[in-house]
């Protein structure tokens, strides 16, 4: 990687390149796992959480985070055209998914005359979402602040990337898309009713992530967590109805999170409603 990214100067050509190796990566998600939230038009593989949805808002929030670092063109290019393709590879084995995602980048950005460099740094990017788990199997953060990287520049690509694949954890829709993701682990489909069998350990594990959880580079903190309290108490309120049997379904844990994304301030009480308004069936 001897190019040094923040001095290359991108023609109209490469920039339309680019772009189309982004537009390929987000066809190719919704075609793949769906589009995700909010109207989940099926894919292949209907993935409640991996899908197009996550994809774009890990471009969008990485780019967020790169401009804030006050990243160069070809940098913030790189973040954004990695964002979208860092999951393009899915139910594999953890790391075998980020490889091949990161593979598929770099292909795809030397096929069209992208300069190396930005391969390069993009597909380092992508093997940084890979997450990292603690010796009791909970989530603690990305393997982007453990890699050894050639450049100043190339390690703030790739935490801006890290930053965006969590980028929705602190704001109205992430406790919502938190469990959209226990959904996809219990091996259901967006439209299809989930076990509830351990959704309490998994909020719990929720609310412990966001507790510990900080971004890998202050700049995001201040971009992406909007809403880290409010997120932090809803779960709380929802761990405890859940353990009280106040929520017993998969629609009455719909209706709350719709509940707190109208509103992220809502009292309990105001829960209580949304959640007695659909009932206890499934």
């Amino acid at each position: 990687m001897t190019e040094q990214l923040r001095d290359l100067t991108l023609t109209d050509e490469q920039l339309v390149a680019a772009a189309d190796v982004a537009q390929d990566a987000i066809i190719t998600m919704d075609a793949r796992y769906g589009t995700g939230f909010p109207h989940f038009a099926a894919g292949e593989h209907n993935l409640a959480y991996h899908n197009g949805y996550h994809a774009r808002t890990v471009a969008e929030d990485g780019l967020r985070v790169a401009q804030a670092l006050g990243l160069a063109l070809p940098e913030l290019v790189t973040v954004e055209v990695a964002g979208y393709a860092h999951d393009i590879v899915q139910l594999k084995p953890r790391g075998v998914m980020e490889a091949e995602s990161a593979e598929w980048f770099k292909e795809a950005m030397l096929r069209r005359g992208l300069p190396p460099a930005m391969a390069e740094a993009g597909a380092l990017a992508i093997l940084g979402t890979e997450p990292v788990f603690d010796e009791e199997n909970r989530l603690v953060g990305q393997v982007a602040t453990q890699l050894d990287y050639p450049s100043r520049s190339v390690e703030r690509i790739a935490l801006s990337v890290a930053s965006g694949d969590f980028g929705q954890m602190f704001t109205p829709v992430g406790p919502h898309l938190s469990h959209r993701l226990y959904q996809q682990i219990k091996g259901a489909q967006p439209d299809e009713v989930p076990s509830m069998d351990g959704f309490a350990s998994f909020l719990a594990r929720q609310i412990e992530l966001r507790e510990n959880y900080r971004f890998p580079v202050p700049e995001a903190e201040r971009v992406l967590a909007t809403h880290r309290r409010a997120t932090i108490r809803y779960g709380g309120v929802l761990l405890g109805l859940v353990q009280r049997g106040d929520v017993t379904s998969w629609d009455q844990v719909m209706a709350a999170d719709k509940a707190f994304m109208d509103d992220p301030a809502l009292s309990e009480q105001a829960l209580l409603r949304a959640i007695a308004a659909v009932g206890n069936g499934n």
